[in-house]
This record gives structure tokens, C-alpha cells and sequence, in this order.
């Protein structure tokens, strides 16, 4: 009875270990430079809708003043879930409420301005803010054929997903992303507020991609 066997080990050389790590520094800087564009996306389309996450800080709610007020939009919906904590904003109850008082302040007519709260605080809510916008839109016979949707730097990616995945095929889903102030964007590495954002969504994005459906 035989317990010990030859076998040959194949290893790469110098050279190969040289071309191997080469590769792979290649890869991962082609990883770092595009990774933030690829998730920061903006892709505006030609929509008479305006979707504002309204959990964003001042500075986005400029942007999306600015954009309310250019884009020739007919409606502009504020989304947002329940806010954990409303002792600092007396009056306000939910982030959508939050946003839609910043941006009256701002000059956007109240005529075109719609708070769409939802219920959701911790899991998928922006895909809840998105099914709450659907079901007001149903329930008000709004048509919601077009809309881009206005949110935070490398969080947009994922928000067109879920209102696309919310609202359904048939609905045409721009996105607008805001450039952050924490950080700059083409160096995010160097900022620990990149660097968490970017992990962050990193993790979110293929798991909102696997686990939400299509609305009907």
C-alpha cells in the first residue's frame, strides 16, 4: 500500500510574478479612477417630473432648486422616510416634509411642490420613498412617463435603480447626481468620507440589484 505520492508543483517565475503583480496594480488602478463615476451617475432626461431625496444636506437642496427652477418641470415631488429624531426640526416629521420646507425657502412655487413621505426608516428606503411616489402618483391620477430623480453624489446609481425598479418598465427614470463637499470626488481615496461612501455603496448596490422587484 502506497500513502505517499510525487506530484509537481507548477510556480511562476520571476518574470511571471512580476506580470502577475503588474496586472493587478493595473487593475486596481483603472478600479480607483473609474469607480466613482461609474456610481456618481448623472443622466438626465427629457422628463416633466422632478424627484428630490429630501434627506440631502443645504447644498443639495440648492442644486436641486437650480435645477427645479431650469428644468421646465411641471411637478417636483420631495421623497423621504420618517426621521428618527425631529427634536432639532419642531414641525417636521419625515425627511421629505424636511426637504420640501427647504426648497419653499428657496423660491420654488408651492404650486408645483409635493411632499411624498414614506414609512420606511431602515431597510430599502429609498425603493419605499420610490412605491410611495408610485401609489400618490396613482392614487392623485398624476402620469409618471418620465422623471429624473435629483440625489447625492455616489448614492445615484442605486436611487435609479430602485425608482426604476419601483415605478416600473414602462417609466422612463433619469438621474441627477449632486457633487459631494466632503470630499473630492476625484480623489476620493484620500478622504475618509470617500473612502466610507464608497464602501458603502459598493455593498448596497448589488444587493438592492438582487433583492428588489418590479412594481406593478
Amino acid at each position: 500500500m502506497t500513502l505517499w505520492k510525487e506530484r509537481t508543483v507548477r510556480l511562476p517565475t520571476v518574470q511571471g510574478c512580476l506580470l502577475l503583480g503588474t496586472l493587478l496594480l493595473g487593475t486596481g488602478f483603472l478600479f480607483v479612477r473609474n469607480v466613482h463615476p461609474f456610481l456618481a451617475l448623472t443622466d438626465r432626461i427629457e422628463a416633466p417630473n422632478l424627484v428630490v431625496e429630501g434627506w440631502g444636506a443645504d447644498f443639495m437642496m440648492e442644486e436641486a432648486a437650480a435645477e427645479a427652477t431650469n428644468g421646465g418641470y411641471r411637478h417636483i415631488f420631495v421623497t423621504g422616510g420618517p426621521m428618527a429624531r425631529s427634536a432639532d426640526l419642531p414641525g417636521y416629521t419625515s425627511f421629505a416634509d424636511v426637504g420640501y420646507g427647504a426648497l419653499k425657502r428657496l423660491g420654488v412655487p408651492t404650486n408645483q411642490l409635493t411632499s411624498v413621505p414614506s414609512l420606511e426608516r431602515y431597510r430599502h428606503r429609498t425603493y419605499s420613498a420610490a412605491v410611495a411616489l408610485r401609489e400618490y402618483a396613482r392614487t392623485n391620477g398624476i402620469e409618471l412617463k418620465a422623471v429624473n430623480v435629483l440625489t447625492l453624489d455616489v448614492h445615484s446609481r442605486r436611487s435609479r435603480l430602485a425608482f426604476q425598479r419601483a415605478l416600473g418598465r414602462e417609466v422612463q427614470v433619469g438621474v441627477i447626481a449632486v457633487e459631494p463637499r466632503e470630499y473630492e470626488p476625484k480623489c476620493w481615496w484620500r478622504y475618509s468620507e470617500g473612502v466610507k461612501s464608497m464602501i458603502s455603496e459598493l455593498i448596497a448596490l448589488p444587493y438592492a440589484w438582487l433583492s428588489l422587484d418590479y412594481g406593478n
